[in-house]
């Protein structure tokens, strides 16, 4: 229901290690009152506003593939389902922009136990630098990341179209 700014969100488990890692991590089982109100609201009435929204993120899926097929061949889409992230494939770029010999020379010399700076990372930052568009390194979300970004797509299709655009003309460039 696209509630994660109320604060609402709850978990349960009876492994007791597993909620201690949790907790260590400085999450809490705290709720608002405003969350409880907003989720009850949502669980209880919000049938036809999660129908709509999942039909639109559906058709943002189909807008980007088709987008990404016609205009950014350095990039590659499969629509995923259950989702509004849109995972795409950057292996082409990753070569392109030789984000792989980057991430090595940018490890040199780093500490072991300070986490790596990945091709994906490197993909990050030009996308930023050449696009102003700020998509997640697949790398950050661990295994199965490699050659991947993800991309919130759960926005209006002006704003979507807006930074497919930026992309497809700073990967024209590339």
């Amino acid at each position: 229901f696209s509630l994660s700014a109320m604060k609402c969100g709850w978990m349960f488990s009876e492994n007791a290690n597993y909620i201690a890692r949790i907790a260590a991590t400085g999450h809490s089982g705290d709720i608002n009152t405003l969350g409880v109100v907003a989720a009850k609201a949502a669980l209880t009435d919000g049938e036809d506003y999660l129908n709509q929204l999942v039909a639109y993120i559906d058709g943002n899926h189909d807008f980007v593939e088709n987008y990404v097929q016609r205009n950014i061949p350095l990039l590659q889409y499969s629509k995923s389902q259950g989702t509004y992230l849109a995972w795409l494939d950057v292996s082409p770029l990753i070569d392109k922009i030789g984000a792989t010999q980057q991430a090595a020379d940018a490890n040199k010399g780093r500490p072991a136990t300070a986490r790596p700076v990945t091709a994906e990372m490197i993909v990050q930052s030009y996308l930023v630098k050449e696009a102003k568009v700020q998509i997640n390194a697949g790398t950050s979300y661990g295994l199965g990341g490699e050659g991947r970004m993800r991309m919130n797509i759960a926005t209006s299709r002006k704003t979507l179209e807006l930074a497919l655009s930026a992309l497809a003309t700073a990967l024209q460039r590339a």
